[in-house]
């Protein structure tokens, strides 16, 4: 007979206990019931040591994580492009804190955002991270930039550092309906 435990209407068989700091380690099958409650982008390869691109698991993670939290533990995520939010609705990109979880443009970065979307997006939450430009953005850019057909965007607790280059605005929103921006730090 396997061991059964059941954490916020999560389904964990075989498992083995609960490790310090709030990490369930599971041996054998994880199975959950009902929709995932979350994505993490660890499991998608994100290393976190602000010196890999991770864009290319940060984006592949987010979209898979429509409809749900998208959790960015801490660390430094380098990005060579921006994580691109359209089409994606619903989600929360939950880091662990200002000065702990950091999306940060790395070398021979190309675009004019680290996060945003320019069409479609609908309920998203951002919240608890640091977005740091690294000085590389260029000209009429913002590391956070919606711009079309959004709502219901919000951002919260976010610290933007190192935004520089001509014309470039911390925040970034155009035509978006319903935009919340609360204790963030620019």
């Amino acid at each position: 007979m396997k061991n059964l435990l059941i954490v916020f209407g999560v389904l964990f068989l075989g498992w083995t206990g609960v490790a310090s700091g709030g990490d369930l380690t599971v041996t054998g099958n994880l199975y959950v019931q009902g929709p995932r409650p979350w994505v993490d982008v660890r499991v998608y390869g994100a290393l976190g040591d602000g010196v890999t691109d991770d864009q290319p698991v940060l984006q592949s993670a987010a979209n898979a994580a429509g409809g749900t939290v998208l959790k960015i533990p801490s660390g430094t995520y380098g990005v060579k492009a921006p994580v691109s939010l359209n089409n994606i609705n619903q989600i929360v990109i939950q880091g662990t804190g200002i000065g702990s979880t950091t999306i940060k443009a790395i070398s021979v970065f190309s675009g004019s955002s680290l996060i945003g979307a320019t069409t479609n997006c609908t309920d998203i939450l951002i919240q608890d991270l640091t977005l740091d430009g690294n000085n590389l953005l260029g000209g009429n850019s913002a590391p956070v930039n919606f711009a079309g057909t959004n709502t219901r965007i919000t951002l919260l607790r976010v610290r933007i550092i190192n935004a520089s280059g001509a014309s470039t605005w911390a925040i970034n929103i155009n035509n978006g309906t319903d935009i919340r921006v609360e204790d963030c730090i620019s």
